[in-house]
């Protein structure tokens, strides 16, 4: 009787882990979508600066980048292992080089 306790106790555990770690993969791939297009969007803000100095795209600008921050963020609190961390702490640093510039 025991070993069935422990058994059914074992198999909610792992269950509960397997929930959390789909839970994890699935906002890391959202996330993950929401800073590609971010990029992007900075991207083609920072070439039309380049070209036209307009208060309006330069508020555009910060805005995205913030957004970009803030997905960034929510990405770090996720399990990450060290490769992942160290490419996604190399995108932001990347990104934040050419928003100073």
């Amino acid at each position: 009787m025991g070993a069935l306790a422990y058994s059914a106790w074992n198999t909610e555990r792992l269950a509960e882990q397997s929930r959390t770690a789909v839970f994890s993969a699935s906002q890391a791939a959202r996330a993950s979508r929401s800073l590609v297009n971010r990029i992007s969007s900075i991207e083609r803000l920072a070439q039309q600066l380049a070209v036209v100095d307009d208060p309006a795209l330069a508020a555009d600008y910060a805005r995205v980048h913030l957004g970009f921050r803030q997905i960034a963020d929510e990405l770090l609190l996720l399990p990450l292992d060290a490769q992942q961390l160290a490419a996604l702490k190399n995108m932001v640093f990347c990104v934040g080089e050419r928003a100073s510039h």
